[in-house]
């Protein structure tokens, strides 16, 4: 089967086909092959020495292949009826401009991804950060307009994207375990309001049954904890006191997200899992790490990368290593072995990400390192770059690890965090350690059920909403101020009516939200977002 005919199926066929079709044309289309192997509960290890390098390039796709993937999008915009409702066909423009770059090279994980956005209201809410942000700041009913903003506070350095499951563990130099953000892909200038609101709808999504009705009183109480927490610890920092993190201790929830990834950084889980030791030697898997979705999406798999890929990445980590504080020496973090990770996240699933095995400061095999290289693309931007001063970025990687660093403040959780650029392609880079563990929204919908269980949740929400305020308020805005000296006499006395501001947009658009997500779920979305390319026969 041809990469075109393979592509007309995920797209026209998705719907009538099995959806384990999906993961058929995938590896069909990356043509991978085999190495001499040694199979370890679904993993493999590979014995070749080779660092999982293949003889075929993919992903980053050969010119027959780019050729082959316009032929099954051109087919892709005939399969069906193409009038859709007009609020639907904003959606999939907006999915077709955010993946654009994907469908073009790699269309079989945007397929994955748009199955994985449709599973549930809170997965769809991650995968649409952008039509979030399109709403929520352009001529549409859901712009609306603050009563705690001015041109500075417009321009914060925001997450972007703060969610429930942008929450994850570190692990300080000290040893210190706290919680924060651990996503920053999507960082950039905009309306902290919007960041806030963001924050409080993804907390009533992820406490909110997909087919139960919203629960007005316990929307607003969300809303409501998010905003005051929030608003509450931006005076806290503009009157000079940094000192709170969320250590053990902080929230009942997080010290189980702590307790669990402790055992787990203790025990070198996530090494042993990827890097096991072998025969003497540490050698990287390949295989499924956790096996695919009912649905046929992958859940986290490790491949084999490309030649290009395998002959770039030893520059990247050259690179990357005089962006660490303190820069690693020439010598240090020598490559050991490499794998394509599959199957992470929601809105980055198809970006690239490499694990990267790495020797240690010494022979041992104790110290080895692991690092995870990622793919970066453009965050948030509400205030146009051409209007922003010098950062003295000069990459998207560069961009996402300086905001993780600010927004952290003195408490740094990752040691490794740098970043890379090799010709236009732009990586973040991170360790990856079992001390990292991301909190999972099916814990918070869980933790919600009954009197006590909806305390937690509200004590989570305000616990969230100041570690957005930290991370604002410890970050530069646009006209290079400390974001808690722009933003707090904005709310100073006047808490409640913000919290009420809040609560009022996340009651109007989590129906919208919803209803998009309802949608979609009727819609096959590879074909509606290669149609609004206005690919035509």
């Amino acid at each position: 089967m041809s990469v075109a005919h393979g592509l007309m199926r995920a797209t026209c066929t998705a719907s009538v086909t099995t959806k384990m079709a999906l993961r058929d044309v995938f590896v069909k289309s990356l043509e991978i092959t085999s190495l001499e192997s040694r199979t370890r509960s679904g993993l493999a290890i590979d014995l070749s020495q080779s660092h999982g390098q293949m003889p075929a390039m993919h992903y980053l796709m050969k010119p027959t292949l780019i050729g082959a993937v316009a032929a099954g999008l051109l087919a892709a915009s005939s399969c069906s009826d193409s009038s859709l409702e007009p609020r639907t066909a904003a959606v999939c423009n907006v999915l077709a401009i955010d993946n654009q770059i994907w469908l073009l090279r790699d269309p079989a994980t945007v397929a994955m991804k748009f199955h994985k956005m449709q599973r549930n209201w809170y997965t769809w809410l991650r995968g649409t950060a952008v039509l979030y942000w399109s709403d929520a700041t352009s001529a549409s009913p859901w712009n609306m307009p603050t009563k705690f903003g001015n041109a500075a506070a417009a321009a914060t350095r925001v997450i972007g994207d703060p969610h429930v499951e942008n929450l994850g563990t570190f692990r300080a130099a000290d040893g210190t375990m706290f919680v924060d953000w651990n996503d920053f892909d999507a960082s950039g200038f905009a309306p902290y309001w919007v960041d806030v609101r963001r924050l409080a709808l993804s907390v009533v999504v992820a406490v909110t049954p997909d087919e139960a009705a919203l629960d007005v009183a316990f929307t607003r109480a969300i809303s409501n904890a998010v905003a005051t927490g929030y608003a509450t610890q931006l005076q806290t920092l503009a009157g000079g006191d940094r000192s709170w993190f969320v250590t053990t201790g902080s929230d009942p929830l997080l010290d189980k997200l702590i307790d669990k990834a402790k055992r787990d950084g203790d025990a070198a889980r996530r090494l042993e899992e990827v890097a096991p030791i072998v025969d003497g030697v540490r050698r990287m898997a390949f295989g499924e790490v956790e096996p695919p979705g009912s649905d046929g999406v992958i859940e986290d798999e490790l491949v084999g990368v490309g030649v290009e890929a395998a002959a770039s990445l030893p520059a990247v980590v050259a690179a990357w290593r005089t962006t660490v504080q303190p820069e690693l020496n020439a010598s240090a973090a020598t490559i050991k072995g490499v794998r394509r990770r599959l199957g992470a996240g929601v809105s980055s699933y198809p970006a690239l990400r490499y694990y990267v095995l790495l020797e240690g400061a010494t022979a041992s095999l104790d110290d080895d390192l692991l690092i995870e290289v990622r793919e970066s693309r453009d965050g948030i931007a509400v205030v146009t770059p051409a209007t922003l001063p010098s950062f003295g970025w000069n990459s998207n990687g560069e961009r996402v690890a300086t905001a993780q660093r600010q927004a952290q403040g003195e408490l740094a959780g990752d040691p490794m965090l740098g970043w890379a650029a090799l010709g236009p392609q732009s990586y973040r880079v991170v360790s990856r350690t079992g001390y990292q563990r991301g909190l999972n929204f099916d814990d918070v919908a869980v933790a919600a059920k009954g009197t006590d269980g909806r305390a937690a949740v509200l004590q989570l929400a305000t616990t969230m909403g100041r570690l957005l305020a930290r991370a604002h308020g410890q970050s530069l805005t646009a006209s290079g101020a400390v974001g808690a000296t722009v933003i707090a006499p904005l709310l100073r006395g006047r808490e409640m009516e913000f919290a009420d501001e809040v609560a009022a947009f996340v009651a109007a658009y989590a129906p919208r939200s919803r209803q998009d997500y309802r949608d979609a779920v009727e819609l096959d979305l590879m074909q509606c977002t290669t149609g609004s390319f206005g690919v035509t026969q």
